[in-house]
C-alpha cells in the first residue's frame, strides 16, 4: 500500500533576455531631484534581447510517496498487464528541488561590478533617459559615480531555484485538500532572479473531467490572498488573488493563469484490454 516514485528532468534552456542587479550595500539619500550616494557595493548585468541569445541547462529532482487505497504489489502504473489502471491514494507526500541551472548569454551584454566608497551626487536623476542600452548604461554609471565597465568576457543568469514540498489528502467523495510550500533558494553573490516563497492550503473537488479549487496563499509567508481555479477536461483558468479583481482595495500583486492541452484519458491498448 506504499508507492514511491523518484524522478528528474534535464532541460535545455534557450535564453531570450536577462537582467539582474545584486546589491550588497547602498547607502543613499534623496533630496528634491538629487540622489546622494555615500556607499555602493554590488553588481549588475543585462543583455540585448533576442531569440537564442543564450543557452544553458536546467535540472529538476524530486520524489513522491503515496499511501494507496489498493494493493500495489508488483504494480506498474498504467501498464497493459494492470489494465491501464491508476491507483487512488489516501494521501501523498512529495518534495522537489527545481530550476537548478543557468543560461550563458552571448555578446553584446553589459556587466559591471563596483565598490564605490567615495560617494557621488546625481542631479535631476528622475529625468534620466537613453536612446539605447549603451547610452542608458553610461547615464547610470556617470550618475552613481561607478567605474566604466571593463568589458567582461561572460554573462551568466542563474535560474530561480526553489525547494518545494506538498501534502495531498483524499477526504473522500472526490474532495481533497492540499498543502504546498515553495521556498526560494538564492544563489549567493550571483546575478539571478529570486523565486518568491509561499505557503498555500487548497481545498478542491476533482473528477476526471472537472475540477474546482480555492487556494489560500501566504506570499512571502506574510501576504494572504484567496484565489480560485476551474478545470474542464484539460482547460484550466485561475488566479491566486481574487481580491485584486473584485474588491476596492490596495493592490500589491495580481495574477491570472490558463492552461490548454489535449489529454488522452485512455490509450488504444487500454481499450483493447477492456474489450477482451
Amino acid at each position: 500500500y506504499d508507492l514511491v516514485s523518484v524522478g528528474g528532468a534535464i532541460k535545455r534552456l534557450i535564453g531570450i533576455g536577462g537582467g539582474a542587479v545584486h546589491l550588497d550595500d547602498w547607502t543613499y539619500a534623496v533630496q528634491d531631484s538629487a540622489l546622494q550616494t555615500y556607499n555602493l557595493n554590488g553588481e549588475y548585468g543585462f543583455n540585448y534581447p533576442g531569440w537564442n541569445a543564450g543557452r544553458g541547462w536546467g535540472l529538476d529532482l524530486g520524489f513522491t510517496w503515496k499511501r494507496t487505497l489498493s494493493d500495489v504489489t508488483n504494480y506498474v502504473p498504467y501498464s497493459k498487464q494492470d489494465g491501464c489502471r491508476s491507483c487512488d491514494y489516501k494521501f501523498k507526500v512529495s518534495a522537489a528541488l527545481v530550476d537548478i541551472g543557468r543560461i550563458r548569454f552571448d555578446p553584446p551584454f553589459y556587466v559591471n561590478g563596483f565598490n564605490e566608497t567615495e560617494g557621488s551626487e546625481w542631479q535631476d536623476f528622475t529625468a534620466t533617459s537613453g536612446n539605447n542600452a549603451e547610452g542608458l548604461m553610461a547615464e547610470i554609471e556617470g550618475g552613481l559615480g561607478l567605474p566604466t565597465s571593463a568589458g567582461p568576457t561572460k554573462f551568466n543568469m542563474w535560474m530561480p531555484m526553489a525547494l518545494t514540498g506538498q501534502i495531498d489528502y483524499n477526504l473522500g467523495y472526490n474532495f481533497f485538500v492540499n498543502g504546498t510550500i515553495v521556498a526560494g533558494v538564492p544563489w549567493e553573490n550571483a546575478l539571478a532572479p529570486q523565486r518568491g516563497s509561499q505557503v498555500a492550503v487548497t481545498p478542491r473537488f476533482e473528477t476526471k473531467r472537472f475540477e474546482a479549487a480555492v487556494p489560500v496563499t501566504l506570499h512571502e509567508f506574510r501576504y494572504p490572498t484567496v484565489g480560485a481555479m476551474l478545470r474542464l477536461n484539460s482547460i484550466i483558468i485561475g488566479t491566486d488573488n481574487l481580491g485584486a479583481y473584485f474588491f476596492n482595495q490596495d493592490v500589491y500583486g495580481a495574477d491570472f493563469y490558463f492552461h490548454i492541452k489535449y489529454t488522452i484519458f485512455k490509450s488504444r491498448k487500454c481499450k483493447k484490454v477492456k474489450e477482451k
